[in-house]
């Protein structure tokens, strides 16, 4: 106990033990997590700065190339959001991003400042709302925020869940919305085409 900051040694013998208080051992506890936290963000940070991070950074940034022959499988909400907000980075003329009135709500809660960004410096980006759902199916801040910044909003028939990058690299999710959803990573000009085609009719 007293290891763990719950009791201090008294002075004098015999040896003799004084309680703390609990809330004060938690607060002690939590700032040293809290330091401790930060120290590892700094630690990560400052690698950017090393040059093994440039080499490996510029290493991939010259030699991606997208071809039609590139896929895989993504398990897990949280994978696939990170790769959404990493593809979106690099695109230059088109984003389509198709999903349900909640899938919509929770994915832009992320998206939504890269999306901005994209389209501040002239790339269309095209929100579908899915399964049913209007353009009134979203929330009015969000409404109010895609409409400020010249985002469409288009309502898609169907329970579809997609996104489109530069007419080139597509993203299918599985069609039940969970933890663990499953998803599709194509880099293909033709099925990409071919899915946004099909949202024209």
């Amino acid at each position: 106990m007293e290891n763990k900051g719950f009791c201090v040694e008294k002075l004098g013998r015999p040896v003799k033990y004084l309680a703390v208080e609990p809330s004060l051992v938690i607060e002690r506890l939590k700032r040293s997590v809290e330091e401790e936290g930060k120290e590892r963000i700094d630690v990560l940070n400052k690698l950017k700065g090393t040059d093994e991070y440039k080499q490996l950074d510029n290493l991939f940034n010259t030699t991606f190339i997208i071809t039609d022959k590139v896929g895989m499988a993504i398990k897990g909400r949280t994978n696939m959001l990170a790769h959404l907000a990493n593809a979106t980075k690099h695109a230059g003329e088109r984003i389509v991003f198709v999903s349900t009135p909640k899938g919509l709500e929770r994915k832009l809660n992320v998206l939504l400042p890269a999306l901005i960004n994209k389209a501040r410096k002239g790339v269309k980006v095209i929100v579908g709302v899915a399964n049913g759902g209007t353009e009134a199916s979203l929330p009015e801040q969000l409404r109010d925020k895609l409409k400020k910044e010249n985002i469409r909003v288009k309502a898609i028939e169907g329970d579809a869940r997609f996104c489109i990058l530069d007419k080139n690299i597509l993203l299918i999710t599985s069609a039940e919305e969970s933890k663990e959803d499953t998803a599709l990573w194509l880099e293909s000009a033709f099925f990409a085409n071919t899915l946004e085609n099909l949202m024209k009719k």
